[in-house]
């Protein structure tokens, strides 16, 4: 029943922080957290007993272990970028009610960081999107395909099995809600589900280098036109910058999704996968290599920046070669080789989580590559001898 649930409807418009919140239209995750923290301040909150009994420790939660401790973890990784993402989200969050209300003298950033950890990490959906905490509920460990799943019920809450559960078997539910990626739960949850798909956000570029660049840059949204042509007529800035910097902030990017199988591996089912998620990067990279820009508006639809379909079997090579680059660069900016971390993991490394998930994303890029090459599938062979000093003594030292 909703008595014994906590939503983000849990408190009342006299709590400041939740009214702030819905005032300023934050997610339901904020305003529950906010209810959170005023049950939790409260001496005789009817939630005593469930917060005492929530963990002490949430230190295997990507967003409480310290930042220079991940960004060395998951250097090069699109998982590090969400785990910013996040912790910028929180950080807003937390100056907003400082701001407007005033929360600094009773509750630090890193308590509140926490705070909202614990929040995430113990709330379910009931299927419209909304977060709850509910006791003993939220104690049912993940596993896919899950044995039970959350349905609303009038204003109950209500508990369902999915399939026939067997005596003495122990009861599951999907905290995925069957379509987030292995790195989203990673990153709400600190574990990692071997079953989920990969998934990769990719930054694919129109760079100054690419034929047809003045053209085709303002064909990009009109505000990141703006933005760019801001810092090209601002000479001294631009005086202070390196070459390579100069040659990052001229480039024009449209991130891209691209999705593999679970563990990013080559099976029955990949093809059905990638393929669908490498055509919309190819409609992209096909305008990039587009050589004559009065095809744009034969092959070209009217979104910014256009996305184009190929001239002919040339104009799908270039754009599938340039696919393949864009991948290498990519991973180029991983610290380690998908030899080291396989013998890194061999060895029982203390960051096993993290490294599974770079792992992950490396095998992922990999065989977008060889797809785009038309090679056949196949991963590095491990190397045994593989250099990993300087990690296994991270590891210890961590």
């Amino acid at each position: 029943p909703p008595q014994v649930m906590l939503t983000p409807d849990s408190c009342g418009e006299e709590d400041p922080l939740a009214a702030s919140l819905k005032k300023s239209g934050a997610s339901h995750t904020a305003v529950l957290l906010a209810c959170f923290l005023d049950q939790q301040a409260s001496r005789s909150s009817f939630w005593k007993p469930y917060f005492a009994a929530l963990p002490r420790s949430l230190a295997h939660l990507p967003l409480l272990t310290p930042v220079s401790q991940v960004d060395q973890l998951l250097q090069g990784s699109p998982t590090l970028v969400d785990i910013h993402h996040k912790r910028n989200e929180i950080d807003k969050i937390y100056d907003y009610l400082d701001n407007n209300v005033g929360i600094v003298d009773s509750i630090s950033r890193d308590s509140f960081m926490k705070a909202w950890g614990a929040v995430e990490s113990h709330a379910h959906s009931q299927g419209d999107g909304e977060p709850v905490m509910i006791p003993l509920v939220d104690m049912v460990n993940h596993n896919e395909p899950p044995s039970l799943k959350l349905k609303k019920q009038g204003n109950n809450t209500v508990a369902v099995a999915t399939r026939k559960i067997e005596a003495g078997e122990e009861v599951a539910m999907s905290y995925a809600g069957g379509t987030q990626a292995v790195q989203q739960i990673f990153r709400q949850f600190g574990f990692v589900d071997r079953s989920l798909r990969v998934r990769l956000k990719i930054p694919l570029r129109l760079t100054p280098d690419d034929i047809h660049y003045e053209e085709k840059k303002v064909l990009f949204p009109p505000y990141l036109v703006r933005t760019k042509a801001m810092f090209d007529d601002a000479e001294k800035y631009t005086e202070e910058k390196s070459a390579e910097d100069l040659f990052r902030i001229r480039t024009f990017p449209s991130h891209r999704i691209l999705w593999c199988s679970p563990e990013g591996l080559v099976n029955a089912s990949s093809l059905k996968i990638m393929k669908p998620s490498m055509e919309d990067a190819l409609k992209f990279l096909r305008f990039v290599t587009i050589s004559d820009m009065e095809d744009v508006g034969q092959l070209c639809d009217a979104s910014t920046p256009p996305e184009c379909r190929a001239k002919d079997e040339e104009h799908e090579k270039r754009a599938l070669e340039r696919l393949a680059l864009e991948l290498e660069f990519q991973m180029k900016a991983f610290a380690t080789t998908i030899a080291q971390d396989d013998a890194l993991l061999a060895k029982g490394d203390p960051w096993a989580p993290y490294i599974e998930i770079r792992r992950m994303e490396k095998r992922c890029m990999h065989h977008f590559v060889q797809l785009a090459r038309g090679e056949e599938f196949e991963l590095p062979a491990a190397d045994p001898e593989a250099d990993i000093s300087a990690w296994l003594g991270l590891g210890v030292l961590l």
